[in-house]
């Protein structure tokens, strides 16, 4: 059958339409506009930085490969790590992906010293102030520096501090938790994801003993203040003025008391997540970091797994 005039003229339309827009896609892409300069440098700045993280920040194993680790504990994952070598000292399924519970609030500690003055005043909002426990029991409206909310969030691993700390950053919670996973990202750190600054979302935060131990890690390199708030052993009071209440608190981890050299700790606990634990200790010039994730028991592994390291020494 012979095509008509008609429909001649329509093919030869769509004809040069489909022709016009694969060129505009060949030029889009192709050209090296000043947008896909930029965001080549950008990303090829992202790479390096991964890189030059994971190998500075990043623990080895070349140790733990002639030296394998063969202790009982109950927890599902951990690691034992030489801050000063940066030797791996042991690995229980290192890289396994649970619910950290609130472990979580070294990295939340790390992103606010890296992004907010301690001296900051924070307003406490309904949403923060209802948060469950452990918590400050502040009410909406009060006004807390951030340094005082630090206190409470590493002390008495306070949720409600944690969310104020998110909640008063510049660009609000949601650019808080971005500034989390950018900072994981920016480690080379591939097991976890966070959703809250406390660890109480149990489905979809997930990290791992490595991942966590890293980060502790490059936190202590970086931000060696965060032992401060890591290891406080003294009661805390924030006195009451016109913009708040009076707020105190102590230690809820025993350890730092009973462990010969501890200097820090974040104990974690959900119902899902069960015991998850960071600690920091050093003794004869030794630093020693431990965490584990999944644990039956509050801290038994923690004393296990800090004395382990310590009877370990890297060459």
């Amino acid at each position: 059958m012979n095509m008509s005039k008609k429909n001649k003229k329509i093919l030869l339309i769509l004809s040069a339409g489909i022709t016009l827009t694969v060129i505009l896609v060949f030029l889009i892409t192709n050209k090296p506009t000043e947008e896909r300069k930029e965001f080549v440098v950008a990303n090829s700045a992202s790479k390096k930085v991964v890189k030059e993280n994971i190998e500075k920040y990043h623990p080895k194993k070349d140790w733990l490969e002639t030296h394998p680790a063969d202790i009982d504990l109950t927890a599902e994952s951990a690691v034992v790590i030489d801050q000063n070598t940066g030797q791996l000292l042991l690995a229980k399924n290192e890289h396994k992906k649970l619910p950290p519970a609130s472990i979580t609030k070294v990295l939340t500690l790390l992103v606010v010293l890296e992004n907010m003055r301690t001296d900051k005043l924070c307003t406490v909002s309904e949403q923060a102030a209802s948060t469950q426990p452990n918590k400050i029991t502040m009410k909406a409206g009060e006004k807390l520096k951030v340094e005082d909310l630090l206190y409470g969030m590493m002390m008495i691993s306070a949720n409600d501090a944690a969310e104020v700390l998110a909640e008063c950053h510049d660009g609000g919670r949601q650019q808080f938790l971005e500034l989390m996973n950018e900072k994981v990202k920016d480690l080379g750190l591939n097991d976890s994801n966070f959703m809250d600054p406390n660890g109480l979302n149990d489905t979809e935060q997930v990290s791992s003993a490595y991942d966590m131990g890293t980060i502790t890690r490059y936190a202590l390199l970086t931000k060696p203040e965060v032992i401060k708030y890591m290891g406080r052993k003294d009661d805390y009071s924030v006195f009451p003025t016109e913009i708040n209440e009076s707020h105190s608190w102590y230690q809820i981890s025993h350890l730092l008391s009973s462990f010969v050299g501890m200097e820090g700790a974040k104990t974690g606990y959900t119902h899902i997540a069960k015991n998850t634990y960071i600690g920091v200790a050093s003794r004869d010039s030794r630093r020693i970091i431990i965490t584990y994730l999944s644990a039956e028991t509050t801290t038994s592994d923690a004393t296990t797994l800090l004395e382990y390291g310590f009877l370990n020494k890297p060459n």
